[in-house]
């Protein structure tokens, strides 16, 4: 009995937890049972498919249970046919015996075959009358003891009849959740209690039986209500199933078909989840990135300085903290690529740490455009020299740097008559001066000599340090460029369609 007992609780317990689960996935519940529906033949099939999942586990839970029930209720038997064994119930007594034993070992066997068989996906109507049928025989064999022997007992042959009878009603509640099989067994019982109480015709059982009747509503409304639990239960696990279906299809169309990917670790900091993309972009294969430390693939073989992108990382997943979007250059191969990163960390129920997961991409040719937008902001598309912008900032921070006794200086350049060798020549020939131009200006940069284009044939200087020491050095620095840009061009592919 007692073991009967625990196993109801057991049951109130995984009831109560799958009620909360109920109640968190209601929201999503309603959604996901109606997304692939769209039809009512298919919300038929939806409901037939989920009432036969609720039967399953309510056999389930019912069958892995009972066997106690019918073990604890036959020592029952066996305790009240040894006491009452007399002529005036030897009869009787002989007859509950032959009846029960032969019923118990069929139900134990039947118990037995579920659990050593994998769950069913249904089970048929007719196997779960079978079931209530049975339920309904055993308890009526068990409820047959007040009614035969309680008027006939002493005091405490009553009292042994009426502790035993109670803990058979409790008994029954292993099998709550299937609400016929276990109304039927205790109900039963209840009924021929009562029956006995009443039938000694005596006040002290009559209120005993009307206690009695009390205690039968709760038994009732309690089998009913797990029942209905297990029900939930069943619905939210469904859901749960769908859910994650859903989600996983979601996943693989993601993982197939965008550019980023999905990375996990275990709690050593190894990998342990490799999509293909992964795969691809790390031009691995998936047998050597499985296992693979996440230092090993991310950071580099030489100690990098303070503020590298690897060492905020490494600093992240140190403190177990988030990152988000962080730029990660990697040599992959021989080639340099850029690889953006987000990751967060998980716990196990909220406290041990068991790695990180997160997303992945690789953004290096998105970086490239960016660095190519931003060097052509800042410079000449002609003749690749810094742009009238750039060399404002340049001015700009000349004149910062300026100190007392420094100074520096800026040359203009122009050249005459450009205008017809655009007019004469096209202005492919004139693009192509511009860049010849360009070249020899070069010859003159340094790090206290920059050069830029301001716009057409407009060149600028900006001379610093020795080379604006004094008036003579930047004198001569003038005619130097003006000497190099004099010299005569000659005809060559920067300069198609010039003449000699």
């Amino acid at each position: 009995m007692e073991e009967a007992i625990r196993g109801c609780f057991k049951i109130l317990k995984i009831s109560h937890l799958y009620r909360v689960a109920f109640h968190e996935m209601h929201a999503s519940r309603d959604m996901l049972i109606s997304f692939p529906s769209g039809a009512s033949r298919e919300n038929e099939s939806l409901d037939a498919n989920l009432k036969a999942r609720v039967r399953v586990e309510q056999l389930d839970v019912a069958l892995r249970l009972v066997p106690f029930t019918v073990l604890v209720s036959l020592s029952v038997v066996q305790v009240i046919v040894y006491l009452f064994w007399n002529p005036a119930n030897r009869a009787y007594l002989g007859v509950l015996e032959a009846v029960i034993l032969p019923l118990a070992i069929v139900v134990l066997q039947q118990c037995w075959l579920w659990r050593s068989r994998p769950k069913p996906r249904e089970v048929s109507v007719s196997f779960i009358r079978r079931a209530v049928l049975a339920a309904y025989i055993y308890g009526g064999l068990l409820a047959s003891i007040p009614v035969m022997l309680f008027v006939g007992a002493d005091p405490d042959g009553r009292l042994l009849i009426a502790a035993s009878c109670a803990g058979l009603i409790a008994t029954g509640m292993s099998a709550a959740v299937l609400p016929r099989v276990a109304i039927g067994f205790s109900g039963l019982i209840i009924a021929g209690s009562f029956f006995g109480l009443a039938a000694t015709g005596e006040r002290f059982y009559t209120y005993v039986a009307i206690l009695l009747l009390f205690y039968a509503a709760f038994v009732c409304f309690t089998i009913l209500h797990l029942s209905r639990l297990l029900k939930m239960r069943v619905v939210a696990q469904v859901d749960l199933e769908r859910q994650q279906e859903f989600t996983n299809l979601l996943l693989n169309e993601f993982e197939e078909n965008a550019s980023d990917w999905l990375w996990e670790t275990n709690a050593e900091l190894r990998l342990q989840h490799v999509s293909p993309r992964l795969v691809e972009v790390a031009r691995s294969s998936e047998r050597q990135l499985l296992g693979l430390p996440l230092e090993q693939l991310l950071f580099p073989a030489v100690a990098p300085p303070d503020g590298h992108p690897s060492t905020v990382l490494w600093t992240c997943i140190a403190e177990r903290r988030t990152f988000r979007n962080l730029v990660l250059p990697l040599n992959i191969a021989g080639e340099q690529r850029t690889w953006q990163l987000s990751g967060k960390p998980i716990f196990t129920n909220g406290v041990s740490f068991s790695g990180y997961r997160g997303v992945g991409s690789d953004v290096t040719e998105k970086r490239r455009s960016e660095e190519r937008l931003s060097y052509l902001a800042l410079h000449d598309s002609l003749t690749d020299l810094p742009n009238r912008v750039q060399f404002q900032q340049l001015l700009e921070a000349a004149r910062e740097e300026l100190g007392p006794d420094g100074r520096f200086a800026v040359l203009a350049l122009d050249l005459d008559e450009f205008k017809s060798v655009n007019d004469t020549f096209g202005h492919a020939a004139g693009d192509g001066l511009l860049r010849a131009v360009a070249e020899r200006l070069r010859r003159f940069a340094s790090s206290d000599v920059q050069l830029a284009r301001l716009a057409g044939d407009e060149f600028a200087i900006l001379a610093r340090g020795a080379a604006a020491s004094d008036r003579h050095a930047i004198a001569l620095l003038a005619s130097d460029i003006v000497a190099a840009v004099a010299s005569p061009f000659m005809d060559g592919p920067p300069l198609t369609g010039l003449p000699c």
